[in-house]
């Protein structure tokens, strides 16, 4: 199973980035969609990683709020 998602914010110059995903990598993906309500496949990926990194880089960090992470779009 692959995957699209973009790896940058400016919606004019998106790069995109497939990856391959076994059934549990989209289980994990559903829960953190439905954990966190994101919106999206593309938006739960990004949280995680997002977050993963940033308690890698400073441990027992709290996760950055979603509205933070994903601001609404006008």
């Amino acid at each position: 199973m692959s995957m699209c998602y973009h790896t940058d914010m400016d919606r004019h110059k998106f790069q995109t980035t497939t990856i391959r995903l076994e059934a549990q990598d989209k289980e994990a993906i559903a829960r953190i969609r439905e954990a966190y309500g994101c919106p999206s496949d593309n938006a739960a990926i990004k949280l995680a990683l997002r977050m993963t990194a940033r308690l890698t880089i400073v441990p027992n960090a709290q996760a950055p709020a979603k509205e933070d992470l994903f601001p609404p779009h006008g």
